[in-house]
């Protein structure tokens, strides 16, 4: 078989994304870590974060080489960015032989053969009103796998791109859901994460309607050892009964992420995040109510169009309150085409920078803190395989909490284990299995 080499930037969706292509093109190429053996390139793109269009254009430039060595290497683009740009790619990079978009994933191989024909370079970035019709499941040797259960984004945060590269938000049919992850449960998968731009708004547009709450319990009926996790929900969505369902059911563990954003309701009216910080607060309060021991993580950018140092304090005051396990923080960074990128008041970068490292340091103690509360305590570990740092040594998995845990590496270690924590580092935790 001919083999592809494929590189994938940015979220957990265009991850998804690429098994989806890797599965697509099964029949005619296998995947290969090897980029001088591939016979075809792909780039998975990303355009929420800055320099996105540059990273590609590195990505490709880093190519020519191959490319005299094998003229027949194909060199395809898909994702975020390839959706933006469309055709510019083709025209900006001469080694590029097709580019595709977030809706036309299907498309690939008929897009590589018609470039094998001599059909010229080729295209395809059209939006789709309905779900894209794409091969359930993928090839997946983990024992964890993403499973997308919508499209787009309706939301309209005035700094995102999201709405624009992916379109407006699309439900999956739930029976096609149930039936992905029917097969990765046949595959030995045993935790399942559910992605949506707004994953708990599923189910609005579908004819008739339907809930989350309803997925999430149709998919947890599916098996009642499997781990269920979804990312990421919108604070404007969230609900008692949600809160209620994830508090009655021990399967959806014990770990909620719910971006924040920033601390300022000023900064989110700009933002159009739809939710004051008081209605934050609440969520939070009531979430840890009904879930003790719950653990949540966020995303916050520094730095937004008119942060001023007062806004900047009240992020860091929520932090403080919320006490976050760990976040995901950025300096802002303007996407073409958002209206945060021609707001007024742009905060200098060395500025945003600044409060970005006090911000990660202030995240660092709290989840010092959070992570006291393990030692000596039993957790459950789902194993996922050799440790990052010592693969020769150890194993490592996720709590229910979604905090990495490592143990000593044992001959017939599989799915689900007990661990006894015994050390603490400074976002992981060690322990013996018991």
């Amino acid at each position: 078989m001919r083999k592809v080499f494929v590189k994938t930037f940015g979220c957990q969706m265009n991850e998804y994304d690429t098994k989806k292509v890797l599965k697509i093109l099964s029949n005619e190429y296998e995947e290969t870590s090897n980029l001088e053996e591939a016979d075809l390139v792909f780039i998975n793109t990303c355009s929420v974060r800055d320099k996105a269009e540059q990273k590609l254009y590195s990505a490709i430039g880093a190519l020519s080489k191959l490319k005299s060595q094998k003229p027949n290497l194909k060199i395809g683009v898909g994702g975020c960015v390839a959706q933006q740009e469309g055709e510019r790619i083709i025209q900006k990079a001469e080694l590029v032989d097709f580019v595709v978009g977030t809706h036309n994933l299907s498309l690939i191989p008929s897009l590589i053969k018609n470039v094998e024909q001599g059909r010229g370079k080729q295209v395809a970035v059209d939006y789709r009103d309905e779900w894209e019709s794409l091969p359930l499941g993928y090839n997946n040797s983990s024992v964890t796998a993403f499973v997308s259960i919508s499209r787009g984004c309706d939301k309209n945060c005035s700094f995102c791109i999201v709405p624009k590269t992916r379109g407006p938000e699309v439900s999956r049919p739930l029976e096609e859901i149930l039936r992905e992850c029917k097969i990765l449960l046949l595959q030995g998968v045993k935790e399942i994460t559910l992605l949506g731009q707004t994953v708990n708004s599923w189910g609005k547009d579908l004819k008739p309607k339907k809930r989350f709450v309803h997925l999430l319990q149709e998919v947890i009926k599916l098996d009642p050892r499997v781990r269920v996790r979804f990312t990421s929900p919108h604070p404007q969505e969230m609900s008692s009964e949600l809160l209620d369902f994830i508090a009655e059911h021990p399967q959806l563990g014990k770990h909620m992420h719910l971006p924040l954003q920033s601390g300022s309701d000023r900064i989110l009216k700009l933002m159009n995040r739809n939710y004051k910080i008081w209605r934050y607060l609440d969520i939070v309060a009531e979430a840890k109510e009904k879930i003790p021991d719950l653990s949540i993580s966020t995303d916050i950018i520094v730095g937004f169009p008119g942060e001023t140092d007062e806004d900047f304090n009240q992020t860091l005051n929520v932090m403080k309150q919320v006490e976050f396990d760990s976040s995901f923080s950025f300096v802002f960074s303007p996407r073409p085409g958002t209206k945060a990128a021609g707001m007024p008041n742009q905060v200098p970068k060395n500025i945003a920078l600044q409060r970005l490292q006090e911000l990660q340091e202030l995240q660092k103690e709290l989840t010092r803190k959070r992570l006291q509360r393990f030692l000596g305590k039993t957790v459950e570990v789902l194993i996922e395989g050799p440790a990052a740092k010592t693969p020769d040594l150890d194993l490592q998995g996720r709590s229910e909490h979604n905090v990495y845990v490592v143990v000593n590496r044992k001959p017939d270690i599989d799915g689900f284990v007990n661990v006894k924590i015994t050390e603490i580092n400074s976002n992981t935790l060690r322990g013996e299995i018991v």
